[in-house]
């Protein structure tokens, strides 16, 4: 992997100072005059000003990234769009966006994007990092946090139910798959994951609100006393019916592990490893989802939608089965583990052990006559098969 260039602290400096009108003089802060804060593919130069505004200028240095440049601007100006809308819609736990230039063509020679800095540091999840009270304290925060997020960014669809929408992405997989464009995910495995949002999605809500979509824990900024103060890296936010928004955060969702390369025989849910402390965190976040919802508060409703979500015994599956809409990588790794159905409802097993076809081949019918002109005819299709 190649290193990351070190940008000049001076123009860094100089680019958070050009956005103020009042002439205050400022200083770089947090080490970062010596170094930048590198946080994945984003380069971070805290700066102070004389009357104590700190700022953050995130620099998106890709380096070794298969992104175009024109994906990086686009990555960079969605982000402060999203940064800009939470502020207008006061939510109280993104940063202020300052300004943003979304161009390689300014003095830093990269897209970048000026914010208040959030005192703190990165939540560090781990038993050994944080005692029991402090994991839940940190968690009940979260679960209203999240229940704000989609509170103050709610809207209603006037096109598609949460089923609709996530197989109209996976409708787009089979064009990106048929294009040659996503050799890693096999057509047949989009037509069965079709097939089974239909079991694992059944919200019937026109609602939609906006989810960070990677709420892990070094996203999540906490103070000394382990009080939340804010949210980082609003890039991949996006605006989804409620059955995708109200999740568990990342920190508490079961996740494939990539190292197991050998799926074993008749894989279910089960077989994924837990942190043993998960059971006891999901009890803490589902409780004061209870509390919330069981007070007249401007939450309770979102609150009790969610509780109902994440208290189905079935919604780690049904989680995974969401993610494969989005992550290549979630979706292979499912489709090479038969999609964990061993232990479901047999009608979701035999979806999956569907030795004659007649699942796939339904799923082509629905989607040819559902989108006439998209590209594809049915006999193409159950020739790619």
């Amino acid at each position: 992997m190649a290193p990351k260039p070190l940008l000049s602290a001076a123009s860094a400096l100089a680019a958070a100072s050009a956005l103020r009108t009042d002439g205050q003089t400022a200083h770089l802060i947090q080490g970062t005059e010596d170094k930048p804060i590198q946080l994945g593919q984003t380069q971070i130069f805290v700066v102070q000003f004389a009357g104590g505004d700190v700022w953050a200028v995130r620099i998106a240095v890709h380096q070794d990234s298969t992104l175009s440049p024109d994906s990086v601007s686009d990555l960079v100006q969605q982000e402060a769009a999203t940064i800009a809308k939470l502020n207008e819609a006061g939510f109280r736990w993104a940063p202020k966006l300052v300004g943003a230039v979304p161009s390689f063509d300014n003095p830093l020679s990269y897209p970048y994007m000026v914010v208040s800095w959030l005192p703190g540091a990165a939540l560090e999840w781990s038993p050994s990092a944080l005692a029991d009270e402090q994991r839940h304290r940190i968690l009940c925060q979260l679960a209203e946090i999240q229940l704000e997020l989609a509170q103050c960014t709610i809207e209603t669809s006037t096109e598609a139910l949460a089923q609709q929408h996530l197989v109209g992405i996976v409708g787009s997989k089979v064009s990106r798959v048929m294009n040659g464009t996503l050799p890693e995910v096999d057509l047949r495995s989009c037509f069965v994951l079709r097939a089974l949002l239909r079991k694992a999605v059944c919200m019937e809500s026109p609602l939609l609100a906006l989810t960070h979509s990677n709420l892990a824990a070094h996203k999540i900024i906490v103070d000394a006393d382990c009080n939340i103060t804010g949210i980082v890296d609003w890039k991949l936010a996006c605006v989804r019916p409620l059955e995708v928004t109200l999740q568990f955060p990342r920190l508490l969702a079961v996740e494939p592990d990539e190292a197991d390369a050998s799926p074993t025989e008749n894989p279910s849910v089960a077989s994924i490893q837990r942190p043993p402390e998960l059971a006891t965190d999901r009890q803490v976040f589902l409780s004061r989802l209870s509390s919330i919802s069981s007070r007249e508060s401007p939450l309770s409703s979102l609150a009790a939608t969610m509780n109902t979500i994440l208290s189905d015994p079935n919604v780690d599956w049904k989680h995974l089965i969401i993610q494969s809409c989005f992550s290549r990588g979630i979706h292979r790794w499912m489709s090479e583990r038969s999609w964990l159905v061993e232990g479901l409802e047999r009608d979701v097993v035999l979806t999956v052990h569907d030795q004659a076809g007649q699942v796939v081949r339904a799923e082509i019918d629905d989607l040819v006559r559902s989108e006439p002109d998209w590209g594809f005819t049915r006999e193409e299709l159950l020739q790619s098969l």
